[in-house]
């Protein structure tokens, strides 16, 4: 089934509505737009960004960041770190250049604006019929949602300039490779920025957030995932930069698996609507005026708990073990179908790289009086969860 209504009452910048040229622009937008046949064709595109040769492109400039995090923290074992303010990525990946967040802090506020810009097509989103009422009230996160947009668009004009000299995300995106190739409309570069920005960054850094969280509340998985990374990667001997051997570690493939379960970072809004005549069976009709609406979070305890408790990846581990009985199937964490996340090989990448150069580089704890019920109570839902603080201490490994 297409997307449902949730997606028009996302499009909450008034340029989205008005202009025909935005409207029809918007259709090809790949995360917004509710046409099953404009979907396939906008997919088109974005499955060229991450086909298995141009995610090896992004190898090198993934490398060059997770360095620097590894430099950023080690300057800091003298301190409190907030872990979960410290990975910025996808500026390389997506734009040729880094928002610089590690080496300058969030001089730009973007984590802030990031989550406030999402806060209110996060409730638009619940009732879509109110976007004809929004310019004329000033409402919370309004401001932050469209200095969100201006960022994104600062971005995709400073990449537009460079041209085709960057074989990032946005050189398969503008099509670059084709030299009949027509600009995109402005619109549709915004929406396309702002994707690869809050999709590409935001998503990517809860979840690593949400692995070391679990990691630190359960020291046993804490040091066989270390162990195993070191085994793999001695220390003092070459760096977790190789891709092939990092997915063949089965304990962070299961870490990693275990903390999209539990905290999947798109949780509860899939929501689909059929068409006209969509049925489940010859005898079993959906009304084309309803919608179904998907929570990950639910699915994934109901079908997926492996555990009673909620330590990461014993669970995921014993599941192929006869004492357990679930549905792989129902572990969706990146959503499923032809409208599932484009980038999810790209993100399991980023994130074993970025757990293992952290294990292997530090040791870490919980700093002192952290409340470590605050990680959950801290969550917020705007379509895609946002985190709180994760303090942490961190010193340096010998050897």
């Amino acid at each position: 089934m297409p997307k449902g209504p949730l997606w028009d009452g996302r499009l909450i910048s008034r340029s989205d509505r008005k202009s025909s040229a935005a409207k029809e622009a918007a259709r090809g937008d790949l995360i917004n737009t509710r046409d099953l046949n404009v979907h396939a064709k906008s997919r088109k595109t974005w499955d060229t960004a991450f086909i298995p040769a141009a995610i090896k492109g992004y190898k090198a400039m993934l490398i060059r960041r997770v360095a620097q995090l590894v430099e950023a923290l080690g300057s800091q074992t003298d301190a409190t770190v907030d872990l979960s303010q410290c990975f910025d990525f996808m500026g390389d990946l997506a734009f040729g250049g880094g928002f610089e967040l590690m080496r300058d802090g969030d001089s730009d506020g973007l984590w802030h604006m990031m989550e406030r810009g999402l806060y209110l097509p996060a409730l638009t989103q619940q009732v879509p019929w109110c976007l004809g009422f929004l310019p004329y009230f000033s409402m919370a996160g309004k401001k932050e949602s469209d200095a969100l947009r201006k960022f994104a668009l600062d971005q995709a004009k400073r990449r537009l300039q460079e041209g085709s000299i960057h074989n990032d995300l946005f050189y398969y995106l503008m099509d670059a490779k084709r030299l009949d190739a027509k600009p995109q409309p402005l619109p549709l570069v915004i929406s396309n920025a702002t994707l690869a920005i809050v999709a590409g960054s935001d998503t990517s850094a809860t979840v690593l957030s949400n692995t070391f969280f679990f990691l630190l509340s359960h020291p046993e998985s804490y040091d066989r995932l270390q162990s195993e990374i070191d085994e793999a990667f001695p220390p003092g001997d070459k760096d977790p930069t190789d891709t092939a051997l990092l997915s063949n570690l089965p304990y962070l493939t299961a870490v990693i698996k275990e903390s999209l379960r539990l905290l999947p970072p798109v949780a509860t809004s899939l929501q689909r609507a059929p068409t006209v005549g969509t049925g489940i069976s010859s005898f079993l009709k959906v009304p084309p005026s309803s919608f179904r609406l998907t929570q990950s979070i639910a699915i994934h305890g109901t079908f997926l708990r492996a555990l009673t408790s909620t330590s990461p990846t014993d669970g995921w581990q014993k599941i192929t073990t006869p004492e357990f009985v679930t549905n792989d199937d129902a572990f969706i964490p990146f959503s499923t179908g032809p409208a599932n996340c484009v980038g999810k090989n790209l993100a399991m990448l980023e994130i074993r790289m970025v757990v293992a150069h952290i294990m292997r580089a530090f040791e870490l704890q919980f700093s002192d009086g952290y409340d470590t019920q605050r990680w959950e109570e801290d969550l917020k839902d705007y379509f895609v969860m946002q985190k709180g603080s994760l303090p942490v201490n961190l010193t340096r490994r010998t050897g």
